[in-house]
């Protein structure tokens, strides 16, 4: 059936998403009805005229803050309720239909229209919000900038109930002397939402440099006696106890932990129950002098042969005071296993660092992807090594119970020839083992590891790279045994990013970028984390593997084989925020902000994953920013760079 527009720009035929009518008509179309929307080049701001809207009703003080209330569910649900596959929300009345067959157009001609209009800064204008607190209206909101322009979507269904959609922050612009304010309250959340949509599609242009500015106190290590840094009771108690991979497919686990008073013993029994430990392992154990420090005995044990998904009780301190814990080991990899994975980078152990773990261990996680930066020990006089135990007592909560994957960052260097220290990673080496054995790697700085569907590779910013190097060989021959239909999900992690849009740090990144981005690319790399610089920023899918920088600046293209990078630098550390950043935003920059928080990549299935940034906001966990993802192995056309 075809159906037939009418609305202020003209008319056109659209026929189960296809036009009969000619491009050029629909072009003309298209283009002036968004002059017409949003203003003349000579009046250069995004309004809504009132030659458009029509000047009758101006409204009072009192309407006018009544139009700026949070709308009622029910006002939502009348206005959801009048939208079906051959209508659309808002005054220019196209079809679902119209937006999925000229999508391409339709957003060429847009961004070439919106470059020339600055936002009104007019201290008359309203900011009506549209993100009313409401599953249901970022549900519509975010389909009409998003879901009309994906290609899953069949004309025929009814694309505005869709469960997956999500935007936080959106605001539409209302000029107040307009008539906009005359029109009845559900009429202007109709109007609103196709403003709201209008601007999304701006924000996808242009980037979004998020308007949230956090107070900026000074970052101090919390004090030595604080209660997180607590030493547990009994004599030669184990501490500082963490797990991580013992081997690359999540069948073996290795338990660390720390004796102060004596060696002890480093046996860990173990058991599917409580009361029933029935299993030993026999570990082994360490120590380092560094400086003038000398640390306790560290032990490590490795528990073999473990099954997958499985909940294990373990134990250790036998001889004097014993401790219990548990994990769960990960799931068999699979292309559908489903995956919750916490994002942490550059942690520290400031009051911010206890809020973003707080908030972290709330999320129901599975493990860990740490970005590196732990401890901020250098940071102290003689890069004080105390402040690894206490990092490694305050981490416990969490480390204890569920692997963390390490990534080294500069903080872990520790080299001091100052102090008479020339070994790099010494402290983190002997502390924090990895699985790089069972992934091929020569040394523990990188490796890889598999957890349900996603094959995660780890670099290592701080050591070489380059042509011929045991990383770069490594790397290499790493990317040729992935197997993309057992773990579809291709995650890389480093310490410095490759794309980094903020003063801190910036360009740091550009040679390891330039040595792997093309094999990134050419693997069909689904996402890339770093750490390093302390804020956070989400790219779009870009690539610059022509190298065309320009006056010291990136200039990459959106490219949909390209991976996502995201920098989560912002755990709480004690060098603070990094709240300086490069203007203009860039292209390839799709989010950034300088707050403190955590990320959380949820992968449902082969084809998708949920991934969300927190915000850690006077002390409540605020998500900022989520993107759906799609796999570029299963979907490597599908645009899901917003």
């Amino acid at each position: 059936m075809a159906l037939v527009v009418s609305d202020p720009v003209g008319s056109a035929v659209v026929a189960s998403g296809n036009a009969d009518a000619r491009e050029a008509d629909i072009v003309a179309h298209i283009y002036d009805f968004f002059l017409n929307l949003l203003g003349t080049d000579e009046e250069k701001h995004l309004q809504l005229r009132a030659d458009f809207w029509g000047e009758e009703g101006r409204v009072s003080q009192a309407e006018n803050d009544l139009l700026a209330l949070t709308f009622s569910t029910e006002e939502i649900d009348e206005a959801v309720g009048a939208m079906n596959i051959d209508t659309a929300p808002g005054p220019d009345g196209w079809p679902v239909a119209f937006f999925r067959r000229f999508w391409p157009m339709f957003k060429d001609i847009f961004y070439g229209i919106i470059n020339g209009f600055a936002l009104a800064q007019d201290h008359d204008t309203i900011h009506a919000p549209v993100s009313v607190g409401t599953q249901k209206a970022t549900t519509v909101v975010r389909v009409f900038a998003n879901g009309i322009k994906t290609i899953d979507v069949s004309p025929l269904e009814a694309i505005y109930v869709q469960q997956t959609t999500q935007c936080h922050n959106v605001r539409a612009l209302v000029d107040r002397p307009l008539a906009m304010g005359a029109l009845r309250r559900h009429h202007c959340l109709i109007a609103a939402f196709v403003l709201a949509g209008l601007l999304l599609v701006q924000a996808e242009a242009r980037g979004v440099t998020s308007a949230y500015r956090r107070r900026l106190e000074a970052a101090e290590d919390m004090p030595l006696d604080a209660d997180v840094f607590a030493v547990p009771p009994g004599h030669n108690a184990p501490q500082q106890v963490h797990v991580t991979l013992g081997d690359q497919a999540g069948t073996a686990m290795t338990v660390s932990w720390v004796t102060v008073d004596e060696v002890g013993n480093s046996t860990v029994m173990y058991g599917r129950a409580m009361g029933r430990l029935d299993m030993a392992a026999e570990g082994t154990h360490t120590r380092y002098k560094y400086h003038n420090y000398t640390s306790g005995f560290i032990h490590h044990c490795t528990l073999t042969s473990l099954e997958h998904g499985t909940k294990y009780y373990y134990a250790m301190g036998f001889g004097h005071t014993v401790r219990t814990f548990w994990f769960t080991t990960p799931p068999k990899p699979g292309p559908d296993v489903p995956f919750r994975m916490g994002l942490i980078g550059d942690l520290g152990q400031t009051s911010d660092s206890n809020s973003t773990l707080t908030h972290y261990e709330a999320t129901g996680g599975d493990a860990v992807l740490f970005m590196g930066d732990l401890s901020y020990a250098d940071k102290h006089p003689l890069h004080d090594n105390n402040r690894w135990d206490t990092w490694g007592r305050f981490s416990e909560r969490s480390v204890a119970y569920q692997p963390w994957i390490w990534v080294t960052g500069n903080h872990e260097v520790d080299y001091a020839p100052e102090l008479g220290e020339t070994t790099p990673f010494k402290p983190f080496s002997h502390r924090y083992p990895t699985p790089h054995r069972s992934s091929g790697s020569p040394e523990p700085y990188w490796y890889s590891v598999k957890l349900a569907s996603a094959h995660i590779i780890i670099l290592s910013s701080y050591s070489a790279f380059g042509k011929y190097t045991p990383q770069y060989k490594w790397l290499e021959a790493e990317l040729k045994r992935v197997n993309r239909s057992e773990t579809p999900w291709l995650i890389v992690a480093s310490h410095s990013p490759w794309y980094n849009s903020y003063n801190f740090h910036y360009m740091e990144g550009e040679p390891m970028r330039v040595q792997f981005e093309q094999w990134a690319v050419d693997a069909r790399v689904d996402l890339v984390f770093a750490g390093h610089v302390h804020a956070y920023e989400r790219s779009h899918r870009v690539s610059n593997i022509k190298y065309n920088i320009t006056d010291g600046r990136c200039k990459p293209v959106r490219d949909r084989r390209a991976p996502v990078y995201m920098t989560i630098g912002d755990g709480g550390n004690i060098e603070g925020l990094a709240d300086s950043m490069t203007e203009p935003q860039p292209s390839y920059s799709a989010f950034r902000e300088a707050s403190f928080g955590h990320a959380v990549l949820d992968i449902k299935n082969r084809t998708h994953a949920y991934y969300a940034w927190y915000r850690n906001a006077d002390g409540v966990k605020v998500d900022a920013d989520t993107v759906w993802f799609t796999n570029r192995y299963y979907m490597p056309n599908h645009d899901d760079s917003r």
